[in-house]
C-alpha cells in the first residue's frame, strides 16, 4: 500500500470517486458530478491534498485531507468495495500520519453510517462530539 499524490488533472476522477463515496454512505445531499468536479478542483487548488490509495499498482481508493487544519482533517476517505476488508484503511491512516508527521487526525462520520463509524472506532478514533441539525 502506498499513497500517490493526486494533482489538479485528477479532479474529474476524484469527483467520480467522491460520488461513489456519497452513494456508498447514503449521503443525504448527493451532488451531481457537474457540481462535484468544480468543487474537487477548488479543493485541490486551495488547502487540501488528495492521494490515491494504491494497492499492488492499482488505485484502490482515495483520501482528501485538509492539510491546513490543526489537527489534520480527513474530509473524504473511500476504498473501492473490491479492496475493502483487506487492511488498506488502517494502513492508509498510518501512511497519512507518517506523511504529515502527526499522530492526531480528525474525521466526521454521518450518523447513519454505522459501517464507517465502526471502521473509525476500530482504527483507534474516539468519539469527541455530536453534531446536530434542525431542518
Amino acid at each position: 500500500m502506498e499513497l500517490l499524490k493526486a494533482t489538479l488533472e485528477d479532479a474529474e476522477e476524484l469527483a467520480r470517486l467522491n460520488l461513489e463515496l456519497m452513494t456508498a454512505e447514503d449521503y443525504d445531499k448527493k451532488l451531481p458530478l457537474e457540481e462535484l468536479l468544480p468543487r474537487m478542483s477548488s479543493f485541490l487548488q486551495t488547502e487540501y491534498d488528495a492521494f490515491y490509495i494504491m494497492s499492488e499498482g492499482e488505485k484502490a481508493g482515495y483520501i482528501l485531507i485538509k492539510k491546513t487544519a490543526k489537527p489534520l482533517y480527513i474530509r473524504q476517505f473511500y476504498i473501492l468495495p473490491e479492496f475493502q476488508r483487506k487492511g488498506l484503511g488502517r494502513k492508509t491512516i498510518k501512511a497519512l500520519q507518517e506523511q504529515y508527521n502527526t499522530k492526531t487526525l480528525d474525521v466526521e462520520v454521518m450518523a447513519w453510517n454505522e459501517i464507517g463509524f465502526n471502521f473509525w472506532k476500530k482504527a483507534g478514533f474516539k468519539l469527541r462530539c455530536y453534531s446536530m441539525r434542525l431542518n
